[in-house]
Parts: C-alpha cells; structure tokens; sequence
C-alpha cells in the first residue's frame, strides 16, 4: 500500500522516472514470487526434527534482509568519504 501511495504520488507530480520506475517493479514482482515460492516450499516440507510452520522465519527473512541492506548503505557511505568522493555541491544519486 505504502508503495503505490508514493509511486501515486510521485507520477502525480511529474517527478516519476518511468523506465527507472518500470525496472524496479519487474524486479521486486520477480523477487517476491522467489521468495513467496521458497518460503512455501519450506513450509510443505517434511524434515525430521525441522517444521517451518512458523511464521517467525518470513519475519527474519524480512529483518536479514533490511540488515544487510542498511549495513550495505552504511558501507557505501563510509566509502564515499574515504575515497572523496562526497562534494557537498555535486548533485547525488538518481534524484
């Protein structure tokens, strides 16, 4: 819901970079149906001593997932300001 609102939002301003837009989206469709098809298999399978009937493991899958991915921005920032790359009047990132 929250990504369609800002998606919305951002086409409504006219600021939405279509082909960046379109990309994402084939991308995040492509890995939630990953994901939803290996969290299901992982469910319906039948180990002895392992059950992942538990919705707790979807809930770490999504907290692995912002982890590594702030730790990841976090690398990248620290990087920019080791290597100078960071100017205070040069226009950053796609926006």
């Amino acid at each position: 819901f929250t990504s369609f609102a800002s998606t919305t939002s951002y086409a409504l301003y006219g600021v939405l970079l279509w082909d960046y837009a379109v990309v994402c989206f084939v991308i995040g469709f492509t890995g939630t149906m990953f994901g939803q098809l290996l969290m299901s298999k992982a469910k319906r399978a039948h180990r002895v001593g392992a059950t992942f009937e538990r919705n707790s493991y979807i809930a770490y899958s999504i907290g692995g997932v912002v982890l590594i991915s702030a730790l990841l921005m976090t690398m990248e920032y620290v990087w920019a300001i080791v290597s100078d790359r960071f100017d205070d009047n040069a226009a950053q990132g796609i926006c």
